[in-house]
């Protein structure tokens, strides 16, 4: 343990000298990427009352509903559904290829599920910020006037939380990012010191 923190101490700007390496990689590899606002929408999926069906399992049961929901996001049938609700939707930003278009959707949704309810947190990610509100908002429409077409059963989907935007960029994270980066070069860095010591004394 002594001979470590000694090498740490003869070798700081050595392990240093990485960490700067790996936030000026980090810092490159962020700000190549697009960045992208997020729009938030919250959805409660309520499950109508049956006879015989107790609280908790209504609840639970609306916590499935919601979690299918979440993956009827990402299907085509969705996407098209989201584009027809609102025309004004900058269509131009998806690719004409099918395969790419996917992908785009799919880059684009961040959904979250809150353990014991039936909501649903849906995150629309996009460079322009009113774009991202747009699509936030004709998802939640087609939950709520639709959404029992691909669910079915004798449920309400409703809208309590409007479409909500980020003032400033979310994706990628930022902080994260760097100081995943800085993080890891200063443990390269340690590393590679440990062992040349190891070496030099071996």
């Amino acid at each position: 343990m002594d001979q470590s923190l000694r090498i740490l101490k003869r070798r700081w700007r050595f392990i240093a000298l990485f960490g700067v390496i790996g936030l000026l990689v980090s810092t490159v590899a962020t700000f190549v990427q697009p960045l992208r606002y997020g729009s938030t929408v919250r959805l409660l999926v309520i499950q109508k009352s049956i006879f015989g069906v107790d609280p908790y399992t209504a609840i639970k049961s609306a916590e499935r509903v919601a979690q299918n929901l979440s993956e009827v996001l990402n299907t085509t049938d969705f996407f098209t559904k989201v584009l027809s609700e609102d025309p004004s939707i900058d269509q131009s930003y998806f690719s004409e290829r099918a395969s790419t278009r996917r992908r785009q959707w799919k880059r684009m949704l961040r959904t979250q599920i809150t353990a014991g309810t039936g909501l649903l947190t849906v995150t629309i990610l996009h460079p322009a910020p009113e774009e991202a509100g747009k699509i936030a908002q004709a998802v939640s429409d087609v939950f709520t006037t639709r959404g029992r077409e691909y669910v079915g059963g004798d449920l309400e989907i409703k809208l309590v939380d409007a479409p909500l935007a980020s003032r400033f960029p979310v994706s990628p994270n930022i902080p994260v990012n760097l100081g995943a980066g800085l993080f890891v070069g200063l443990l390269v860095g340690l590393v590679y010191a440990l062992r040349s010591a190891v070496r030099t004394h071996g």
